[in-house]
């Protein structure tokens, strides 16, 4: 039987000492650094976009449009190389773990612990598009942030599941680097869904990002594809199977 206290206590450790893997000043620099690129590429694609398309079809402008389904890709993409660096970690410090009387769910929630601190930078991000296409209220801001820990959560699991498939960590980074691609073009981020020839639609509906994006993007703007009761049954559905391989195969892989 688990200790609640005990996993809470242990998760906060884990995260303790995730947060100083990396130069703390280092960290707040890319992490800021990154929020303004991603603002600038949003905001000049996006607004070079909407001088000469017209989007009103689709009932926002195409700069709410991009910008919903970007925040949802990197947040996507965090969770997944949150993942693949706990599984590198295994040759490292993780390997004394495997002596240490901490349970493998603490591992895993408290590296999710470390990944909401590092979406700080995400939020801040949301909260001036938000402000931006004058779309912010408090209930926005609360329902987005517990989706982001959820999405995050699971795509961490993601991250951790398909790391371990490979032998080769070498291996792993560049299928996670192809798995990152189609995940970007074959979720609609870039493009609307509908615009989309019905033979890719297909492939579309395959794709967990693709629900992601689309309830961010209802979060967001007001505006989604698919009914949000089928999205919202397929992640909580594939979340919690992600979660479950996520942690049996991270429990598997430290005792190779």
């Amino acid at each position: 039987m688990i200790n609640l206290k005990d996993l809470l206590y242990e998760a906060w450790v884990v995260s303790r000492r995730e947060g100083k893997k990396k130069n703390q000043l280092k960290r707040f620099l890319l992490g800021y650094g990154s929020l303004f690129v991603m603002l600038g590429f949003i905001l000049l694609l996006g607004g070079g976009f909407d001088a000469f398309v017209d989007f009103s079809k689709y009932g926002q402008s195409y700069s709410q449009f991009l910008s919903a389904g970007m925040m949802a890709y990197f947040l996507a993409l965090f969770g997944l190389q949150t993942g693949s660096n706990l599984v590198i970690d295994r040759e490292g410090f993780g390997k004394l773990f495997l002596v240490a009387p901490i349970s493998r769910l603490s591992i895993l929630l408290g590296t999710e612990l470390y990944l909401m601190m590092g979406m700080i930078h995400y939020l801040i991000m949301i909260i001036v598009i938000l402000l931006i296409f004058d779309s912010l209220t408090i209930l926005s801001v609360l329902l987005i942030l517990l989706f982001c820990i959820y999405v995050s959560m699971f795509f961490l699991s993601i991250g951790i599941w398909l790391s371990t498939l490979f032998p080769s960590i070498k291996t792993a980074n560049q299928v996670l680097g192809w798995v990152n691609l189609l995940l970007f073009f074959l979720s609609g981020i870039m493009f609307p869904i509908s615009a989309m020839p019905k033979i890719v639609q297909r492939l579309f509906v395959i794709n967990p990002l693709t629900y992601v994006v689309d309830v961010f993007r209802y979060l967001m703007t007001g505006q989604h594809h698919y009914p949000l009761i089928e999205s919202t049954i397929f992640l909580v559905l594939f979340g919690a199977v992600s979660i479950f391989l996520g942690t049996y195969m991270y429990d598997k892989n430290l005792r190779r």
